[in-house]
C-alpha cells in the first residue's frame, strides 16, 4: 500500500491509499474487510471514481467477477479512467472473495517515476485507517500507528 496525489475533495490535502499490483516480498498490507454483495461493492466504486450519471449495468458484473473466481486473473480493469478504476483479487475469506481496487497499472508505473505525486496522508485520512485496522483486531494501536507512518 502506499499513498499518491496530493489532494482530494472529501480528505484535502494530502495523498489517498492504493494498493500495489505486484506482491512484493517480506511487504504486508493490511486491510479492513467489509461484508458486502456485488451491487454494494458497484456503489463504492462508483462513489470512489466520481461516477455521478446513472447506469443499468454495473462496472464489476458477474463475467468479471467469474474470470478473477475462475479463470485466476488477479486484477481485472472495471473503468477507463477514475483514480479507483482496476479491481484487485486478494483471495478468500470463509469462502468468499475478497476484492478491492485501485489505480490502473500504467498509473502504477507513473507513480514509480513520480509523473504522478506520492505524498504522506492527511492525519484525518491516516486517523481513519488507524481506527479501522485496530477495529478489524489486525494490529494493535501503536503497530497501525507505526505501520501508516512507515507508508
Amino acid at each position: 500500500m502506499f499513498f499518491g496525489r496530493n489532494k482530494t475533495k472529501t480528505w484535502g490535502l494530502g495523498g489517498v491509499a492504493f494498493l500495489d499490483l505486484e506482491r512484493h516480498h517480506g511487504y504486508k498490507a493490511y486491510n479492513r474487510l467489509y461484508k458486502i454483495n456485488l451491487q454494494q461493492f458497484n456503489d463504492v466504486l462508483k462513489q470512489e471514481n466520481n461516477v455521478k450519471h446513472l447506469m443499468n449495468y454495473p462496472l464489476f458484473g458477474l463475467a468479471e467477477l467469474a474470470r478473477i473466481k475462475y479463470q485466476r486473473y488477479r486484477y481485472v480493469g472495471a473503468l477507463k479512467k477514475g483514480w479507483y478504476s482496476t479491481v484487485q483479487y486478494l483471495g478468500t475469506v470463509e469462502d468468499l472473495l475478497v476484492l478491492t481496487f485501485t489505480c490502473q497499472p500504467s498509473k502504477l508505473s507513473d507513480f514509480r517515476t513520480g509523473k504522478l505525486p506520492l505524498c504522506a496522508p492527511s492525519k484525518t485520512y491516516k486517523d481513519v485507517i488507524i481506527k479501522a485496522l485496530v477495529e478489524e483486531g489486525k494490529i494493535p494501536e501503536e503497530k497501525a500507528i507505526a505501520y501508516v507512518r512507515l507508508l
